[in-house]
Parts: structure tokens; sequence; C-alpha cells
């Protein structure tokens, strides 16, 4: 058995947003809680908000591509909810007909998948805790303050202390831009990401008590966006890629 050095219970996670929302947006809040409740409207927002990186579109267009990815997901999983899917163009509508300006749509467009997954990862009860782009310290020292990366913080940590599991999910919605930043040869805040989460892996499976761990990267892209040497530039992080959060991240 590995000499235990590190106990869950000395780590410290400590956020400056209040309550650990990603956003305290009325938009992305009104589009998640519809989401949460059908899971075509679900697989449409993944892909409206995957395709577009900017709300340049006519809003007349992104109705037109919605209700196209209404009668597919339809036919391939379930029909959606009537309600649902008018409320969901309706906010797709606000968001893309000139009402929401470009930096206001990236923050909601950034933070849906973290909203999301954060969600997904709240537990009833006393011994579960959520935390957003948390300082991690340990025995009340910053983690890893002797390398490039000790400033770096994770999206979304989640910790039970009762279960004694630990899980780490950094949020990116194409991971576009990380994939190549991974491929770069030279250093970048990328890698120092990657680097971080594997520094904390290698603590948590080889040195703690923790029972159960989770480090991976959440998307919105498919599987079959990554090529073998994007994955093993990756490895040995997990992806969770939007197949995985479809599935997982609400019960329909």
């Amino acid at each position: 058995m590995e000499q235990v050095e590190y106990k869950l219970k000395k780590f410290k996670f400590k956020t400056k947003y209040q309550s650990n929302l990603p956003l305290k947006d009325s938009n992305l809040k009104r589009i998640v809680e519809i989401v949460s409740k059908d899971l075509v409207c679900f697989k449409i927002a993944n892909q409206v908000f995957f395709e577009n990186s900017n709300n340049n579109s006519p809003a007349s267009s992104i109705i037109g591509r919605i209700n196209t990815l209404n009668l597919f997901y339809s036919r391939t999983t379930k029909p959606s909810n009537s309600y649902q899917f008018k409320k969901l163009s309706e906010e797709f509508t606000v968001l893309f007909h000139g009402s929401i300006n470009k930096t206001h749509y990236h923050k909601i467009r950034n933070n849906y998948i973290e909203y999301i997954i954060m969600l997904s990862k709240r537990i009833p009860g006393n011994y579960s805790h959520v935390f957003f782009e948390p300082e991690c310290r340990y025995c009340d020292r910053i983690l890893f303050h002797n390398k490039n990366y000790k400033n770096i913080k994770i999206d979304i940590v989640h910790l039970h202390r009762k279960f004694k599991k630990i899980e780490l999910i950094e949020c990116k919605t194409t991971m576009y831009h990380f994939k190549m930043g991974l491929l770069d040869p030279s250093e970048n805040k990328h890698k120092r990401k990657r680097n971080y989460l594997l520094g904390f892996k290698e603590i948590i499976e080889n040195s703690s008590d923790a029972v159960t761990s989770n480090f991976a990267f959440a998307t919105l892209a498919m599987r079959s966006e990554f090529s073998v040497q994007e994955l093993n530039s990756i490895s040995p992080i997990d992806i969770l890629t939007r197949e995985d959060i479809e599935s997982t991240c609400f019960i329909f």
C-alpha cells in the first residue's frame, strides 16, 4: 500500500465567486433550465454553442438551424417537448437579435458548459462541495508553490469528504485552441493547465487517501473531432466529450 502523504481533509479550496456560480446571468440560467428538462433541447443548445463562437449570424439563420436540428434529433432520439423547444428558440433569438453584445455572448457561451458540469456534480448533503475556479491549498500553502503552473485555476473542483472523492474538471467549449497549444513546441498556458491537472492527478492517485478521483477536460466537441495525436497529447487526463456530457449530466 502506498504511503499516504496527502489527506483530502487538509485540502482547502477558496473561490472569489459568490455561491460558486460561474456567471449570475439570467439568459444563461434560463437556457440551462430548459436544456436540463429535455434531451433534444440539450443537444440543440450544445450544437449551436459549439458552432457559433460569436453572435454575428442573423437570428433568422440561427432559428432555421435550430429547427433543422430539432427535426434531426427528434428522429434519432425522441421528439422534443414542444413547450421547452419554443422557449429555447426564444432564448437563442435574444442571443442573436442584437440585444446581446459580443462580449456578453462570449461569456454566456464559455460559461454554459461550466454551469452544466457544475450542476451535474452537485449532490445534496453537507459532505459534497463544488467550487468554481478555486485557489487550491494544502496545509495552508498554495499547491505546487515551486512550479511554473502554481497559479493555474481549474474551472470545477468537486470534493466529497465522506466518500473521499475528488474531481477536477477544466471546461472548454471546443478545445480547438487548447489542442493547438499542446502541440506547439513552445511553453504556453495550455501546457501549464495540463501539467497542473497531471500533477494533481499524480498526488491524488499515488500519495493520498482518496478513494475515487477524476481529472478531465469537458468539451462540447464530439470525440470524432480529436485526432490520435491530439488525444495522446492530452493523455493521461481524460476527456469528457459531448457524447459523455449528454448521456450523464441530466436525467431525462
